[in-house]
């Protein structure tokens, strides 16, 4: 007897046919899932770097004093001193102290050699000479710099209208690379220099990085004892390891400093200066920034690969790159540990250390 229960029920032929219908939707399904998670694991949270967030906020500064004008982010503050060529303007970061540009035009107290320190040390108490036993010795642009608070404490003492001025805090100062100025002074300048340096920020400890430059010229001997000067007194900083992601915004900064003809014809007592207008030296300052750029650019970049890996660890983050853009990026840490990352992101190469980073990747 045969019996058949194709009415009830389905052949193996139909069976067979929903069995694999139902691994393709199950694969289709798991490809879905796939393709959700890749989506989810690509459009990771990315913020703006800090730096480009306050250079959204640059806002046009007006000094009170009708000397200058210049661009500052929101939240920066501005402090002036001095009086003719001796005028000094800091721009800076009241919460982050190492974020600064400053300038000053020309300072006179500098001591020419160590014979000269001696020559007036002998002769302190007599006159103005223990005025000049204070002065530090500058034979370099560097000197200037290294001895940097004790040249700020010997303004706040004897030059008044430096009164109030929040002066920079630069100690322990190292120079790591310099370059050549090629200022207006070079043909005739002891030292005309642009520097990459680190230093510690006296008041908040953190340690600093940043271009420095001046012109140093001999000034005057008496009795073969004597003085140097120094013009082209520009500095752009930022805490160590950051000075790469600050650069673009400092230089901003900087170049954006304007001074009125208000200034050059009633502050400054030069005439030469005063008959070149306001123009002269805001070109210099341009000129001066743009060299300042320069010398970043071209600096030594192993010291990047150093710097930057350390400012990385302190701060928590690991670096990586869009494997699609190249773009590189400062993730949390345990970014890269993340199963399937390494479809999009990758750990940077040491030699993507002095390259931008576009933003920044949080949880």
């Amino acid at each position: 007897m045969v019996f058949s229960f194709s009415c009830c029920g389905k052949s193996s032929k139909e069976n067979s046919a929903a069995a694999q219908s139902s691994s393709a939707s199950s694969a289709v399904s798991g490809s879905a899932a796939k393709a959700k998670d890749n989506a989810s694991l690509k459009n990771v949270n990315i913020t703006l770097t800090p730096a480009e967030e306050l250079s959204q906020t640059l806002k046009e500064y007006a000094d009170p004093n009708g000397c200058f004008t210049a661009m500052i982010p929101e939240g920066w503050e501005v402090s002036t001193a001095g009086y003719d060529m001796m005028y000094w303007i800091r721009i800076y970061d009241p919460v982050n102290l190492n974020l600064q540009v400053f300038t000053l035009l020309k300072t006179e107290c500098l001591l020419s050699n160590s014979a000269s320190k001696q020559f007036y040390e002998n002769l302190r108490g007599l006159d103005l000479y223990s005025m000049f036993a204070d002065m530090i010795v500058c034979e370099k642009v560097d000197d200037f710099y290294s001895q940097f608070m004790d040249f700020c404490a010997f303004m706040a003492t004897y030059e008044q209208t430096y009164h109030g001025f929040e002066y920079p805090q630069i100690s322990s100062f190292e120079t790591i690379e310099k370059f050549p100025l090629n200022s207006s002074f070079s043909t005739y300048a002891i030292d005309d220099s642009v520097i990459h340096g680190k230093f510690t920020n006296t008041l908040s400890q953190e340690s600093g990085e940043g271009m420095f430059t001046g012109s140093l010229v001999h000034g005057f001997d008496y009795q073969g004892y004597g003085c140097n000067m120094m013009y082209n007194i520009n500095a752009a900083t930022a805490n160590y390891g950051q000075y790469s992601e600050y650069e673009e915004l400092l230089s901003t900064i900087l170049s954006s400093v304007s001074y009125t003809d208000t200034f050059v014809q009633t502050v400054l007592t030069d005439t030469s200066i005063k008959a070149a207008g306001a123009s002269a030296l805001n070109s210099t300052l341009q000129q001066t920034t743009d060299i300042i750029t320069d010398g970043w650019y071209s600096r030594e970049k192993t010291y990047d690969i150093i710097s930057e890996k350390y400012s990385d660890a302190t701060l928590g983050y690991e670096r990586v790159y869009d494997v699609e853009t190249g773009d590189i990026y400062k993730a949390y840490n345990g970014f890269t540990d993340i199963s399937g990352i390494d479809e999009y992101y990758l750990p940077v190469t040491d030699d993507m250390y002095s390259s931008p980073v576009a933003g920044y990747i949080e949880r």
